[in-house]
């Protein structure tokens, strides 16, 4: 199994000529999906292509064509992350784990991902890189002490890079669940990571050059294949939806997709209320811990319907089963 691993990922990361072709006019959204959509994928090449996307097109053109999150590469937030992290003293210790968030973030191909933010504007459906990058810091050093055979939740996943790059770090016999109440999220993240080649979804020749690449990249594989990954949607009365809970009501997730067992992670990408945090203790396993942005102020978003409609200014809470787990 060994031998056969290394030669589908030698075989798989030789194939990897990344097309240089520069167009001279990038003048729409077709235009430049098709410039940053890098295949194979290579994020050195996918962050090139965007520095000449930067050096033709002004800040305010950027943001016009919906390109602001699409230039957030892993690299440009690093000072951002690394910022949010030490601004808390229970996070600080976090801030020496921003590289290897860094080195995962790198491994999906953003441009799959804010394929539908590029086209029809849509701020909603994906984490921002930032954001993103801060929680992988956080999660990532959790999970190693986690074991074998887990149960990891999503919820409020969006399209769900930031859950397949944590599903790289699990063992084959771990499940995550993306799960969010809209169908339009589970759709777009399913049309990512089950239907395009492995090589256009991950940056193999990274994975390549990983310590941990043979197990990496089975489960990069297995993320393909939807037998790790599983996206879920629960709102009722929309297509590919079933349940008829919200992603609040996390107890009723846990026989839906555990069958009672409950999880070991779980992790929010939208906010969830103080009076909300038991029902997530409730969730969790024995040794399990959730990761939740705390909502402690509420404002309204725009109308336009490309943003949500709310959104709260709080904190990130590390909570376990008892209170006397819990990091603000």
């Amino acid at each position: 199994m060994r031998v056969s691993m290394f030669a589908l990922l030698l075989q798989v990361a030789v194939g990897i000529r990344a097309n240089t072709e520069v167009s001279s006019e990038l003048d729409n959204s077709q235009k430049i999906f098709n410039f940053i959509n890098v295949s194979p994928y290579d994020f050195s090449e996918f962050s090139r292509r965007l520095e000449i996307l930067k050096s033709k097109l002004e800040i305010a053109e950027l943001k016009d064509l919906h390109l602001g999150e699409v230039i957030n590469t892993p690299d440009e937030v690093r000072k951002t992350a690394v910022d949010r992290l030490e601004e808390s003293p229970k996070a600080r210790s976090y801030a020496v784990e921003i590289d290897n968030a860094l080195f995962h973030a790198k491994l999906v191909n953003r441009a799959l991902v804010l394929e539908d933010e590029v086209f029809n504007g849509r701020e909603f459906t994906s984490l921002g890189m930032a954001m993103q990058t801060t929680i992988l810091a956080m999660l990532l050093p959790n999970l190693r002490n986690l074991g074998t055979g887990l149960n990891v939740l999503f919820g409020g996943c969006g399209i769900g890079d930031w859950a397949a790059e944590v599903a790289l770090e699990l063992d084959e016999t771990s499940r995550i669940w993306c799960w969010s109440s809209s169908n339009l999220s589970t759709s777009l993240g399913e049309k990512v990571f089950l239907n395009h080649d492995l090589e256009d979804i991950f940056d193999v020749a990274m994975i390549q050059s990983s310590p941990d690449a043979e197990q990496m990249l089975a489960a990069a594989i297995a993320v393909r294949k939807g037998s790790k990954l599983k996206f879920r949607c629960t709102s009722p009365n929309l297509d590919g939806c079933s349940g008829n809970f919200l992603t609040t009501d996390i107890g009723k997730s846990v026989e839906r997709f555990t069958a009672g067992q409950g999880y070991d992670m779980v992790a929010y990408g939208n906010a969830l209320t103080p009076e909300e945090l038991p029902a997530v203790r409730q969730a969790l396993r024995k040794d399990g811990f959730a990761l939740i942005p705390v909502c402690l102020a509420a404002y309204q978003g725009d109308t336009s319907g490309t943003s949500a409609p709310w959104y709260c200014s709080g904190s990130f809470w590390k909570i376990g089963q008892e209170r006397v787990q819990d990091q603000g």
